[in-house]
């Protein structure tokens, strides 16, 4: 059971305070055990020895659980994300089960929306899932999307039934199109359409197994788990993956490390990548302003649109680090520079996940570094970013996103673990208004 954030601030204290009085206890019970082995005058020792077994160690989370799915390559190490709709419902008090709309009542930003998962846009899809693969969110506990691009898995954890999904699928029939290909590997069968990668615009949304870009892909329905991708290398580098026959994310030591922090921070959601942003990356930025040519041009010369869209500024990988479309360039050079003097030192990986708990919703933040070092370095920094710095996305302080109040930011080891509630006027919107936790608005920015 995850601990509240304030009861995990209560232990690290404890573990830090007390070191001193623990190493005198310690040669004290060294002592007293030193004189009690030693044999008395006159007796016989005893061959009765007393044994006390030792503590189970704790098995891995649902989160690690989930990685070991996860074939390891630079296109999964890129971008990681799973939710645990289990955790949510609980902490919610409330099943999360989608509306016709394909919404749920609360935290709907917090679901994949993924063909898989239930919380897709188009109600069509899940009409799909339900009636052409047999499929239902409530046997749904959890759900990951893995990869970059096209080359994207997902995969759903709960409870199935693969003979329901095989039924369903042969006595597929008019609008709905039947798999090409049935093949098995390594015991796992998994059914196919169409050539990989490939849509088609008269396939779209079409059932059991079309997506909005009409792609069929590839589908395998397991007891615990379902699996998709778009092309057949992935589905069997998954089935490899979940079997052990090939390295996992869960093998990636950083990755664990973040999925077991943040899990023990009590996060339903995760974002986890090797993916981080450094000021060479902002070199190769694309700076769309009014009157240069960009590749957002049709955005900044629509006054509308310049109203509507704040966010101009991105990296190559298409995250926004945030600026007014309106800036001028002095102002964009001036943010530039700012950015740089208060950048953090450099990391391997981050993670990010979303909490909720008795005190209310919370981003938790874990960073992987090479050394201790770095990660107390990084841990005053960050508090400074956060006490002194724009969110620029919102244009306000980041002081003003964040309860600083009751916010935690602390080394454990190599790692970074902050911990950053909400504001009380930020409570009643249910979603966090930073969101975007991914990459939380170049507050991650290193050099």
């Amino acid at each position: 059971m995850a601990i509240s954030r304030h009861k995990y601030k209560e232990i690290a204290g404890q573990q830090e305070s007390s070191l001193v009085p623990l190493i005198g206890l310690i040669a004290s019970v060294l002592a007293i055990m030193a004189c009690a082995s030693a044999p008395t005058p006159g007796l016989v020792p005893s061959d009765s020895t007393t044994t006390t077994e030792p503590s189970p160690e704790p098995g891995p989370s649902i989160f690690e659980e989930l990685l070991g799915l996860i074939p390891d390559t630079p296109e999964t190490r890129a971008y990681v994300r799973i939710v645990d709709h289990a955790r949510l419902g609980e902490a919610l008090d409330l099943p999360l089960q989608p509306d016709d709309s394909g919404t749920v009542e609360t935290e709907i930003f917090s679901m994949q929306r993924t063909f898989l998962s239930f919380y897709e846009v188009m109600s069509m899809t899940q009409s799909n899932l339900r009636e052409g693969l047999a499929l239902s969110p409530e046997s749904v506990d959890q759900s990951l999307l893995a990869g970059v691009g096209p080359q994207q898995m997902e995969a759903l954890r709960g409870r199935f039934n693969p003979d329901a999904t095989e039924q369903a699928l042969s006595a597929c029939s008019g609008e709905c199109i039947p798999p090409d290909v049935r093949e098995e590997y390594q015991g796992v069968t998994f059914y196919s359409w169409g050539e990989d990668f490939k849509g088609s615009l008269e396939a779209r949304l079409k059932p059991p197994a079309f997506d909005k870009q009409g792609r069929g892909g590839r589908i395998a329905a397991q007891d615990r788990y379902i699996f998709r991708t778009l092309w057949t290398d992935g589905m069997k580098g998954l089935i490899d993956a979940s079997l052990g026959r090939r390295p996992s994310l869960a093998d990636a030591e950083e990755f664990r490390l973040m999925a077991k922090e943040l899990s023990e921070l009590g996060a339903y959601s995760i974002f986890l990548s090797n993916d981080t942003q450094s000021m060479s990356d902002l070199d190769s930025l694309t700076v769309t302003l009014a009157g240069e040519p960009g590749a957002y041009d049709w955005l900044v010369n629509d006054d509308e649109m310049r109203r509507k869209y704040k966010v101009f500024f991105w990296d190559s990988g298409g995250r926004s680090v945030g600026v007014q479309l309106d800036s001028p360039l002095e102002e964009v050079q001036q943010i530039r520079q700012g950015l740089q003097q208060s950048s953090l030192r450099p990391y391997q990986a981050f993670g990010t996940g979303r909490e909720l708990d008795a005190d209310g919703r919370y981003i938790g933040v874990v960073l992987v570094h090479t050394n201790e070092e770095l990660a107390g370095e990084n841990a005053v920094l960050l508090r400074q970013r956060i006490e002194e710095t724009l969110n620029l996305a919102q244009s306000k302080p980041w002081s003003e996103t964040v309860d600083l109040e009751n916010m935690e930011v602390r080394a454990k080891g190599r790692l970074l673990v902050a911990i950053l509630p909400l504001p009380d006027q930020e409570q009643a919107s249910g979603i966090p208004t930073f969101a975007t936790a991914h990459t939380l608005d170049a507050l991650l920015l290193h050099e």
